[in-house]
């Protein structure tokens, strides 16, 4: 999804809870908290109940799932609604959610999910099966606020739902309510990860009587099946997003009584530290977690010590810095005629000092990217497109090579830039590199569609990037770069590229999966449809007092295992 793994350290194993009902910490007997949780599943004690947690996010465009398309609003509705499955990203496998149980046909074209029989929505409503068919369906129609939503993609392999999506079917005949608690969902073809699809909470059930009911009241006040539940109803203007445990949740409790999710305009760039208001919080006290601005990273590792596996924060070790599932990147206009040559793209990628860029302008936070997909997806291969090495050399033989008897005038790139500060920077260290090896570059400022339209024809470049929607290969490679992608902007059209996607996910196995889905990467890396830049780090900090904190490599943090010390 646009601007997208886990060791649990519990409290149980800090303090060796012993059979008699104490705990042994430093040699000496001390009596069990009486606030610490046992939990059912282990018969352990793992964490205290009750609290608050205050954490960062940004001010979301929405969080009712039918709105829900950047990594705050995931971050968000992953805390107020539960979709079907899961993906737990410290055990690395698919969890119940919704669903307690599925079935997998053997030709990979029908998944059957048993909803949990105890769920409810936070009005009290049960959840059915028939409210996951009138939530998917929810996402084609039009709303008060917004067309259909985006998130439709991900239904598209869904019998009926291209059907749905154009107007000549008032259902989608692939997702099938078979009584109260069963739910069957047909695909086009074989799709063996479409569980992992499943776990975006864009697609988790909302209740219909509440959305009927005042569509602009459910928008912000949406009404989920999750561990938390909104407090009270939220603004642009408001300054936080206040979050109650709900007590009526069907499976084991949040930890956390209350959570503070503060609205804060982070940002990672260090042209920008100054913004950068939850750390300036987080030193007064005034906030549990925070990012960290770039130049105080290696203070804040010094002061509060680098979390061991990058993405669990526990007392002294408590700067989370592990790789983002994020990929930054240039979007090409391959319909035209300059940029339409893979040798002219392959050209601009070797140009671009990318080790430089994340030196001079993120100051070394972020990482040059080998490869549209992030290396901490599963299945990556190392340096999985070779052109993104920095090889000046190379990009001017290649450049040559093309405009050997071309019309000199043909050499011209535009750079669309939205009004942003780090565009300025980075379009201004891009250009020079492209000048150096001949690529005569323009920069030009766009504000709205009608200006994107007046260029569609002219050889342009923009800054885009996309972030883990789930853990695939897949989640990268099908909406950037297949023909009828959700997120292919640049025109870029390869039926043997499309192919290779459709085959990958006909594979049942995992192993020769991701072989499959890397000869796609290969074609891909080949021809060069978009220009990948570089990729963050997470950079954030807990305080002593937060325990368990995991932070996904998606960037989301699972607050439903964190607690406080109180």
């Amino acid at each position: 999804m646009r601007l997208s793994r886990r060791q649990f350290i519990s409290a149980a194993g800090a303090v060796g809870v012993t059979l008699g009902g104490s705990a042994m910490l430093s040699g000496c007997s001390i009596p069990l908290n009486p606030s610490f949780v046992m939990r059912k599943s282990t018969g352990k004690a793992v964490g205290v109940s009750g609290g608050r947690l205050q954490f960062p996010v940004r001010m979301p465009y929405g969080f009712d799932p039918f709105f829900v398309k950047e990594a705050s609003g995931i971050q968000i509705a992953n805390l107020l609604f539960d979709p079907l499955v899961r993906y737990d990203y410290r055990e690395k496998k698919i969890v119940p959610a919704a669903a307690q149980s599925w079935t997998v046909s053997n030709d990979g074209k029908t998944f059957q999910f048993r909803i949990a029989g105890k769920m409810k929505f936070h009005n009290g409503e049960d959840v059915t099966a028939a409210d996951f068919k009138y939530s998917w369906q929810r996402l084609f129609k039009k709303t008060a606020f917004s067309d259909i939503s985006t998130n439709v993609s991900f239904l598209s392999t869904v019998q009926g739902a291209k059907a749905m999506l154009a107007g000549e079917a008032e259902e989608i005949s692939g997702i099938i309510v078979r009584g109260t608690k069963t739910l069957e969902v047909a695909l086009e073809y074989p799709f063996y990860e479409f569980l992992q699809l499943l776990s975006f909470p864009g697609l988790a059930p909302v209740p219909m009587s509440a959305v009927e009911g005042s569509e602009e009241q459910f928008y912000y006040k949406p009404i989920g099946n999750g561990p938390f539940m909104l407090s009270d109803m939220w603004t642009f203007d408001s300054d936080r997003l206040s979050l109650t445990r709900f007590e009526d949740y069907h499976k084991e409790p949040a930890f956390l009584k209350y959570v503070d999710l503060m609205f804060y305009a982070d940002s990672n760039d260090a042209k920008q530290e100054e913004s950068d208001m939850s750390f300036q919080a987080f030193e007064t006290g005034d906030i549990d977690v925070a990012r960290i601005p770039a130049s105080k990273l290696t203070e804040a590792k010094d002061m509060y010590g680098e979390s061991i596996d990058g993405y669990t924060g526990a007392l002294g070790q408590q700067v989370i810095t592990g790789n983002k599932a994020v990929t930054y990147y240039l979007q090409p206009n391959t319909l035209s005629e300059f940029l339409s040559d893979p040798r002219v793209r392959r050209a601009i990628s070797l140009a671009i000092n990318r080790k430089a860029i994340c030196s001079e302008l993120f100051l070394d936070t972020y990482i040059p990217a080998t490869g549209l997909v992030p290396s901490v997806i599963d299945g990556v291969k190392d340096n999985a497109w070779p052109d993104t090495e920095y090889n000046p050399t190379r990009a001017k033989l290649l450049l040559n090579e093309f405009m050997a008897n071309k019309d000199p005038e043909i050499n011209k790139i535009t750079l669309l830039a939205a009004n942003s500060d780090v565009e300025e920077e980075l379009f201004k260290l891009i250009r020079e590199d492209l000048s150096i090896v001949g690529f005569n570059v323009v920069t030009r400022a766009i504000s709205s569609n009608a200006d994107l339209e007046a260029t569609k024809d002219q050889a342009t470049l923009r800054y885009t990037g996309w972030i883990a929607d789930y853990p695939s290969m897949d989640n990268f490679l099908e909406p950037i770069l297949t023909k009828n992608g959700a997120a292919n902007s640049t025109g870029y059209n390869n039926p043997i590229f499309d192919q290779a996607i459709i085959g990958s996910r006909g594979v049942q196995y995992e192993s020769p999966r991701l072989v499959a889905y890397q000869y796609a990467d290969n074609l891909a890396a080949a021809e060069m449809p978009v220009i990948p830049l570089f990729c963050p780090t997470l950079d954030m900090v807990c305080s002593e007092r937060v325990n368990d904190l995991f932070i996904a490599f998606d960037g989301t943090a699972d607050l439903t295992k964190v607690w406080v010390t109180i």
